[in-house]
């Protein structure tokens, strides 16, 4: 296992040419020109979004289940204080926005 961590450390020493990223099958690293953002984007813009005309209508018995299983200690937030910079910029006077 060593000597392969190894190679590969020898390896990611040289200059790329012909690979543009570190590791073969990952795209860590891996930037975007604004050109391909913008027809990836294009790409799923209206009918062509999966989500395209779907809505969600939870009945009350699933937003009931919904509920009692995000109360207390399953809550993200549970016992967790929040500091006073936070609070004042939740508060109504904080937001503004609001």
């Amino acid at each position: 296992m060593y000597r392969k961590r190894g190679f590969f450390f020898f390896l990611s020493s040289f200059k790329h040419e012909y690979n543009i990223l570190e590791k073969a099958g990952s795209s860590i690293g891996r930037k975007h020109s604004d050109k391909t953002k913008q027809i990836l984007s294009d790409a799923k813009k209206g009918e062509k979004n999966p989500n395209f005309g779907k809505t969600i209508n939870h009945s009350d018995e699933t937003k009931q289940i919904l509920s009692e299983a995000n109360k207390g200690k399953n809550h993200p937030n549970y016992g967790k204080t929040l500091s006073d910079e936070t609070r004042t910029k939740i508060s109504p006077e904080g937001c503004s926005y609001r």
